[in-house]
């Protein structure tokens, strides 16, 4: 993986695919209108800036010149050893991008929301952790950093804190609509990574209440 057109083609190859597995099914979400929604400017924004600035750098990094690579002062020895590692990352982050697409299925959306007949998913990933989706891009984050090895890659993580300002707002809108389930799934399920005793457990609140 010391090759850098092999890394830049791998990085592209990912992204593409996670690109068709979002549109695919940001089609299936219009089969139910939203219900309610709260707009958040500013942290909807550095999200936006943050994901798709994430997309395109990879997007483009097959075609040389246009991404710079290798320009982090990594040891040389490190480099293929630190590229394997970002590969890894970025197959594990769309893996758990399709993981939760398909567990949300038609109840995704880009903003804090809820659609039509909302119910409160507990399945596939949502089980261990309650913002698997933005876990994905995280992971997404350093995988590219750790593949390219180039300072543009940290232009996701720096606007990535949007994300946490979603989630606070969207948990605040699951717990007004399903009030003890989900205050029972908080204490099961961390909020982007999974809380150690939820690995454990069997038994989940109902879906839905």
């Amino acid at each position: 993986m010391s090759d850098e057109l092999t890394r830049r083609v791998f990085g592209g190859c990912i992204i593409y695919v996670a690109t068709l597995i979002r549109f695919t099914f940001l089609y299936r979400t219009r089969k139910r209108s939203m219900q309610t929604v709260q707009h958040l400017p500013l942290a909807r924004g550095a999200a936006t800036i943050s994901s798709w600035s994430w997309f395109a750098l990879l997007a483009f990094a097959p075609f040389a010149g246009w991404i710079p690579v290798d320009d982090m002062p990594v040891p040389a020895e490190w480099r293929s050893a630190l590229a394997i590692c970002g590969a890894l990352l970025l197959l594990t982050s769309v893996a758990l991008f399709l993981a939760c697409h398909v567990a949300l299925g038609e109840f995704w959306n880009g903003e804090p929301g809820l659609r039509v007949g909302h119910e409160l998913v507990l399945r596939g990933p949502y089980r261990w952790i309650r913002h698997p989706m933005y876990t994905s891009f995280f992971v997404g984050y350093l995988g590219a950093l750790a593949l390219l090895q180039s300072w543009v890659f940290l232009i996701p993580i720096v606007f990535a804190p949007g994300f946490h300002i979603m989630a606070s707002v969207e948990e605040a809108i699951l717990g007004r609509q399903f009030q003890k389930g989900y205050a029972a799934y908080r204490l099961v399920a961390g909020r982007f990574l999974p809380r150690a005793p939820a690995l454990l457990r069997r038994s989940m609140p109902p879906e839905g209440t």
